[in-house]
């Protein structure tokens, strides 16, 4: 990625360069990069876990009480378009 970023600054023309201040262009690309990484290896294994958390938790569900499990997840879409608009607000 750093590489990849790296052949992206050598297209614009020195002119360019002028106006941007280095300070603020480098410490932009550290950090970006650095967020994305973290993103990539934490992030992505705490989905995994909770989706996988989820599966088990709905097959205990249906295990224990299959009525109430599928209100509970005939139930779930709503509750997710409700959470989905007034996380918008």
């Amino acid at each position: 990625m750093r590489i990849r970023i790296c052949e992206h600054l050598h297209r614009p023309s020195l002119r360019y360069y002028d106006n941007v201040k280095t300070r603020a262009l480098m410490s932009t690309i550290t950090n970006d990069v650095a967020t994305f990484q973290r993103f990539g290896s934490s992030s992505t294994l705490d989905i995994v876990v909770d989706l996988i958390t989820i599966v088990f938790m709905v097959e205990l569900m249906f295990w224990l009480d299959w009525d109430f499990a599928l209100i509970a997840v005939g139930f779930t879409p709503f509750l997710v378009v409700f959470l989905f608009i007034s996380g918008k607000r």
